[in-house]
């Protein structure tokens, strides 16, 4: 996490570091406020289409699912936190 971090502040920083202060600040300011507008945009888009995740992370959850579809859940309880898990013998293409 500490390296996307740092390599977003060297994406805002790109060209503006032996500029005075001020325009290094307002530059920051402008490029950021910048990709906030594109982001809700797709943010905006993606909710009007009724996606729940982002692609990526749809995908991540489609090929957990698919690793993992020798077991289901058969009965789960909430208050004792019990549940029994069957394992199928027949793999299932999700």
């Amino acid at each position: 996490m500490t390296t996307n971090l740092i390599e977003s502040v060297n994406l805002v920083l790109k060209k503006i570091r032996n500029l005075p202060i001020c325009s290094m600040i307002m530059t920051t300011y402008t490029r950021c406020n910048k990709f906030f507008i594109e982001r809700g945009k797709e943010v905006d888009a993606m909710i009007n289409v009724e996606h729940l995740y982002l692609e990526i992370t749809t995908k991540t959850i489609l090929d957990a699912q698919s690793k993992a579809n020798t077991h289901r859940v058969i009965t789960f309880d909430r208050t004792s936190t019990r549940f029994l898990v069957e394992e199928v013998q027949h793999l299932v293409e999700v």
